[in-house]
């Protein structure tokens, strides 16, 4: 009986075959991960005297909910989108008419660019007002990971992980 294949053409089929299957791995699980760029340095004393000028000298002469608050704040943020407090800033007004869905937008950027001051305050956010429970215990769980069991308005992280257990 003839050979179809000899061992060496065998060993050639089964490396590439391994290769080829290697490689639509690699590129499946990238593809499926959710990578995001680390936020860029910040000028810590660039960005106080941005807030002084678009926040504290101008939008806080006026009500949360006026044109002129947004306007200043997005004023803000054209000069410097890094600034997490005017992130933070610029949900606030649409947390205090209920509008949690837009607000979050923002204050997910807040979290992206400074995550140790604003994670636990989303998951505040997420279980006390959006009822969003199982993702409040998600930003609790990672702001213990990272800092302990710390508080936020009065309580601790896991006293509202436990609160969104029971509700």
């Amino acid at each position: 009986m003839p050979r179809l294949y000899s061992s060496h053409h065998i060993i050639y089929i089964l490396k590439y075959t391994l290769l080829s299957l290697s490689l639509a791995v690699t590129i499946i699980s990238c593809k499926n991960r959710n990578i995001e760029k680390p936020p860029p340095e910040r000028d810590k004393a660039k960005q106080e005297a941005i807030v002084e000028k678009y926040l504290t000298d101008s939008a806080r002469q006026y009500s949360y909910y006026s044109k002129e608050w947004g306007k200043y704040i997005d004023m803000g943020l054209k000069e410097d989108s890094t600034i997490a407090y005017l992130w933070q800033q610029k949900a606030m007004p649409l947390f205090k008419q209920g509008k949690y869905e837009m607000g979050m937008q923002y204050l997910d950027k807040a979290v992206f660019y400074d995550k140790d001051n604003y994670l636990n305050y989303r998951g505040f956010i997420k279980c006390i007002f959006a009822k969003t429970y199982r993702e409040a215990i998600v930003d609790f769980e990672e702001a213990i990971a990272r800092h302990g069991n710390g508080h936020i308005m009065d309580h601790s992280y896991k006293f509202y992980i436990a609160l969104s257990y029971c509700s």
